[in-house]
C-alpha cells in the first residue's frame, strides 16, 4: 500500500485488502492508523518514515475488519519529491501463522516442563555419531550431581551404571539401534 504524507492511505492492491478483509471503499481514503492494533507502533513508523528511514520487517499489529488481529512485518520508505514527501511504499508480511506457531510450541513446551518438574522425570539428548550427551538438569540430579556438572559424554553416564547392568544395557542400546527403533524402554541402576 501507499500512504500520503497525511497518514492516509492512497493505494493499496488485492492482498493487502484480502488480508484485513476491506473493500478498497472501506480502506482507500482512511488513515492507516485506524488499522493499527498499537498507536505506539505506527507513531514510530511514520516518524521514522517522516526522517527518510526505511524499514526493513518491523513487527507491528493490523486490526482486520472481522476483529481479528494480524502480526505482520512491515517493510516501507518514502518517496520524496524535491524533499517532499509524497508517499510511503509499504509492503506488509503477513506472520499471524508463524507467530501462533511459536506461541504454542512456548505453551507446550512451558506445560512439558512442568510435567516434567512435577513428575521429577529426567531428559537427555543423545548424538551418538559423537557420542555427546546434554542432560536436563533434572536428570543430573537424578544421578545426584549438581545441575551444569555433567561431562557431557557417553562415558560420564556409562562410568555411574552399575557394571552388572551396563554390558547388558549397551547390547539392548545396540540392538535398538540396529532395528532402527525410534523409542527404548530400559531399566538399570547407577551409583551416585
Amino acid at each position: 500500500h501507499w500512504v500520503g504524507s497525511d497518514g492516509c492511505i492512497r493505494q493499496a492492491n488485492q492482498a493487502e485488502l484480502d488480508l484485513l478483509g476491506y473493500t478498497r471503499e472501506e480502506y482507500i481514503g482512511r488513515r492507516i492508523a485506524d488499522f493499527h492494533v498499537d498507536k505506539e507502533a505506527i507513531d514510530d513508523i511514520l516518524a521514522r518514515l517522516s526522517r527518510s528511514e526505511a524499514l526493513d520487517k518491523y513487527s507491528a499489529r493490523l486490526r482486520a475488519k472481522d476483529g481479528s488481529i494480524k502480526q505482520v512485518l512491515i517493510s516501507s520508505n518514502v518517496q520524496f519529491a524535491e524533499g517532499r514527501f509524497i508517499h510511503t511504499r509499504c509492503f506488509t508480511l503477513d506472520i499471524t501463522s508463524r507467530v501462533a506457531a511459536e506461541h504454542a510450541r512456548r505453551e507446550s513446551e512451558e506445560r512439558l516442563d512442568l510435567a516434567i518438574r512435577a513428575r521429577g522425570l529426567g531428559i537427555f539428548d543423545w548424538h551418538i555419531p559423537s557420542g555427546r550427551l546434554v542432560w536436563t538438569e533434572q536428570e543430573e540430579r537424578l544421578f545426584g550431581l549438581e545441575p551444569g556438572t555433567f561431562e557431557g559424554e557417553i562415558s560420564g553416564w556409562a562410568s555411574r551404571v552399575l557394571p552388572e547392568d551396563l554390558e547388558r544395557m549397551q547390547a539392548a542400546m545396540s540392538a535398538a539401534m540396529t532395528a532402527g527403533q525410534r523409542e527404548m524402554d530400559f531399566e538399570f541402576r547407577i551409583r551416585r
